[in-house]
């Protein structure tokens, strides 16, 4: 008997057929395509339905989703071990947990999305279930590839429920006003200063080099990070285009870091210290210590980029030219909007922002 091809438009855009698999036991269960493209979709279904009527059985099980993922993950190409080290904790920590046991095969576009939606549901953050469906899309493409399993599900075909996250607590004005009083003398108040003034990362502050700082033309150029690969911290390239950037040498800058060292010792990292660079949990833990002791409210160290990011709103500078300062990306502004940003237009967003801080 030939096989009808009948085809429904779903939703979110995709083409879904279905037909009857056979497996070596004599079982049959039905099974969907999926696709975009209709012709394509009606050539992927006459030729799993050819299979089926010719006796052709399909295998059931096969390799689990765990061993796909973490061998897939060691082969991938052209991403730092940084990166390769981030994507395997949020493998192990949210998929393997879930769906971690079942055949890389069977993962369809309803497990896909069940996945996402029990990721959002016990609490994580929109921004980690973003980063699971690009992680398990990718691997998914590969696995087809490889013949492995018959779906390709696009990530942009998985929803994520909304989530609002909890908003970040920061501190007033005068309260940071307060900690610049505080930090005076503590061996840490260099950080501080380029945190409070420039709303740098942690990462980015801490490898900054005495050359990266241009004297004669007033620059100091962000393009290095100081990350954590397993159990060790290293110096490498920034993730994103945008957060490689340059800003202005502020007066206060200036004058604080020549009082700091003098001009024929300014080599190698700024951060070093008895020959040392700071641990960043050190870093962190003794900031909110220091914050404790001395009456402020409890925040992390990333509040102060948060706190950087807010005045420079107060004091009028604009979205475009706060997201350059600040080195930030997102799916809707990313290389869009902010790359365009020259060292003329930060530097007056952040003058504006030092006259009201009392720079």
């Amino acid at each position: 008997m030939k096989s009808r091809f009948h085809a429904i438009k779903r939703k979110n855009g995709l083409y879904e057929a279905r037909y009857w698999a056979r497996f070596p036991d004599g079982t049959k269960k039905q099974r969907s395509l999926y696709d975009r493209d209709l012709a394509n979709l009606k050539k992927r279904y006459l030729e799993a339905s050819a299979k089926a009527v010719m006796g052709q059985s399909e295998k059931r099980g096969g390799e689990t989703t765990a061993v796909f993922l973490l061998g897939w993950l060691k082969s991938v190409k052209g991403i730092k071990e940084s990166t390769r080290w981030s994507y395997e904790m949020i493998i192990r920590k949210h998929i393997l947990p879930r769906i971690g046991h079942k055949p890389i095969s069977e993962i369809d576009l309803r497990a896909f999305q069940k996945l996402v939606d029990d990721i959002v549901a016990d609490g994580n953050s929109a921004r980690t279930a973003t980063l699971v469906k690009w992680i398990l899309s990718k691997a998914q493409r590969r696995a087809r590839i490889l013949g492995l399993s018959s779906y390709y599900i696009d990530s942009k075909d998985i929803e994520i429920p909304q989530h609002i996250p909890e908003e970040r607590e920061i501190w007033s004005l005068e309260e940071l006003k307060k900690f610049l009083e505080i930090m005076k003398g503590d061996r840490y108040e260099w950080l501080y200063l380029l945190y409070i003034t420039y709303g740098l990362r942690r990462g980015e502050a801490i490898p900054i080099k005495w050359e990266d700082i241009d004297w004669i033309g007033g620059k100091l150029v962000i393009d290095k990070q100081y990350t954590k690969v397993k159990r060790e911290y290293v110096i490498e390239t920034p993730k994103t285009k945008n957060s490689i950037r340059e800003l202005p040498l502020l007066p206060h800058i200036r004058e604080y870091l020549e009082n700091v060292n003098p001009l024929h010792n300014r080599t190698g990292l700024i951060a070093l210290e008895d020959g040392r660079i700071p641990n960043p949990e050190t870093v962190s833990r003794h900031f909110q210590s220091l914050a404790k002791n001395n009456g402020l409210p409890c925040v992390v160290l990333h509040s102060l980029r948060h706190c950087v990011a807010t005045f420079l709103k107060d004091a009028g500078v604009s979205v475009r030219d706060s997201a350059a300062i600040l080195g930030h990306s997102s799916p809707m502004t990313t290389l869009k909007y902010y790359q365009h940003t020259n060292i003329d237009e930060a530097r007056d967003g952040l003058s504006k922002y030092s006259n009201l801080m009392g720079f």
